[in-house]
């Protein structure tokens, strides 16, 4: 929009919807992994999963018959909630100082969606109740989920 002779303005609105996948797979149980929510303080599985007395101790699995009270299930069958509200502003000005020079400023916030996507998945594979990660032991969980950094490694 030209403001005046010398000066223009632009306004933009860009959108974007992040959409978040399931992690793994349910065919090859690769989607029995968890998350915490640190906004509630609770600790979010995927997917509902056996306990370890009807597994026979095989992961993935929960010890006990139920689960925790601060662990829940996820209700749409994914960690992450989809992002509908993405909505990013734009701002441009340019001011013409002579009819051959243009200085040209500009504003505007932008969502990098995809590497979010892609980096929170990376930081999750192989924790409770999944136990995917070759390099742990297949034995029952004895932790609380939210302590699986003290996951022990596996025996040589």
């Amino acid at each position: 929009m030209k403001v005046t002779d010398r000066i223009t303005l632009n306004l933009g609105l860009r959108y974007d919807i992040q959409l978040y996948p399931m992690y793994g797979s349910s065919k090859d149980g690769t989607s029995a992994i968890g998350e915490i929510d640190f906004n509630t303080g609770t600790y979010i599985l995927q997917r509902p999963v056996a306990s370890c007395a009807q597994t026979g101790n095989v992961a993935p699995c929960i010890p006990g018959t139920s689960l925790p009270s601060n662990v829940v299930i996820s209700p749409n069958g994914r960690l992450w909630k989809n992002t509908k509200t993405n909505f990013q502003p734009r701002l441009g000005l340019a001011y013409r100082l002579t009819n051959k020079t243009v200085m040209r400023v500009s504003f505007g916030i932008t969502d990098d969606l995809w590497a979010g996507i892609t980096q929170t998945v990376q930081g999750i594979g192989g924790i409770w109740p999944s136990m995917g990660n070759p390099k742990f032991p297949r034995t029952p969980p004895t932790w609380l989920p939210w302590q699986a950094s003290r996951i022990p490694s596996a025996p040589a």
